[in-house]
């Protein structure tokens, strides 16, 4: 973008276009430099988690685009620079869900490398590296692929099978997924209990007041939008949404059901925002990336005698 100050004409550029001002990120990384800085100071820290990150001579840098939410840059194949366009004061969950979960061993995450924080009073992570891991893609776009070449196939063969098993190994990489995610809460549930930030917490009436709120709120502008659009709807699909909204104070009654019991439970931190779009192909396995959310998940360890949800 050109600018003017006075006489003098410029161009303004993303300072993450520059391979030198990435590479000096990952060098002020690796010598956990820190950097006087707008009232306090740029801390750079290093894990010590991935040797590569002092391999790095920004012979290369691979800009993969902004978002709305970070810029990223691979540099040199080996370290994934992840800059967050929408910093907030305070804990990152990107970087903390993966320090956490590296420090045990889980593999299905590439590994955190370091970090960039802006520190006053407290900490605002500006920037994090991790270990640059090849893959295929995220999985949303693999799925949509894979049914289009299944479509493709059907209507080739004019509505003939095609094959014995069209969806044998998709299947098989889904129950994969499904291991790898159960695995990645199991390293969640295994936090010491004087870990406050990863310690599970007692489950509490509160919760389940607000878990029924919200489901409560869901079924209802389910409901409406089955209302509004059932007009348009062939005659099937039609049936169908008329015998839901039939049965639609009976759904409301379970629901209310459900959530009037007391549950022995405990909570516990997950990813806060995961979905297809944030799990890469990793060859026969899965990436999982993005933690930039936070939320509380029940680990339901027992349940009350007299509670529906037993």
């Amino acid at each position: 973008e050109k600018v003017r100050e006075l006489a003098r004409v410029g161009v303004l550029i993303d300072a993450f276009a520059d391979p030198s001002f990435c590479l000096g990120i990952a060098h002020c990384t690796v010598a956990n430099a820190s950097v006087p800085f707008a009232g306090g100071e740029l801390q750079f820290r290093s894990t010590g988690d991935v040797p590569a990150l002092a391999e790095v001579r920004g012979q290369s840098t691979n800009h993969l685009g902004a978002d709305s939410t970070n810029t990223s840059v691979i540099l040199d194949d080996k370290v994934f620079l992840k800059a967050y366009r929408r910093a907030e004061v305070g804990t990152n969950p990107d970087v903390e869900m993966t320090s956490f979960l590296t420090r045990p061993g889980y593999r299905s995450i590439a590994p955190l490398a370091g970090s960039v924080a802006h520190v006053v009073e407290q900490s605002t992570v500006l920037a994090a590296l991790f270990a640059a891991v090849g893959h295929q893609g995220d999985v949303f776009n693999y799925t949509l692929n894979h049914l289009e070449r299944y479509a493709t196939t059907m209507f080739a063969s004019q509505g003939a099978s095609a094959g014995d098993s069209p969806h044998a190994l998709f299947v098989a990489q889904m129950h994969t997924l499904g291991r790898r995610i159960g695995q990645m809460h199991c390293v969640l549930a295994s936090a010491d209990r004087n870990d406050p930030a990863f310690a599970s917490e007692e489950l509490k009436s509160a919760d389940l007041a607000r878990w029924y709120s919200a489901i409560h709120f869901e079924a209802h502008s389910l409901l409406r939008t089955v209302r509004e659009r059932r007009s348009s709807l062939d005659e099937r699909p039609a049936q169908a949404a008329q015998n839901l909204l039939v049965n639609a104070e009976l759904l409301l009654a379970r629901i209310r059901e459900l959530c009037s019991g007391s549950i022995a439970g405990s909570k516990l931190r997950h990813h806060g925002n995961l979905h297809l779009g944030k799990v890469l192909l990793d060859a026969d396995d899965f990436l999982i990336t993005g933690f930039e959310g936070d939320a509380s998940l029940t680990l339901e360890e027992g349940s009350s005698k007299d509670s529906p949800l037993r």
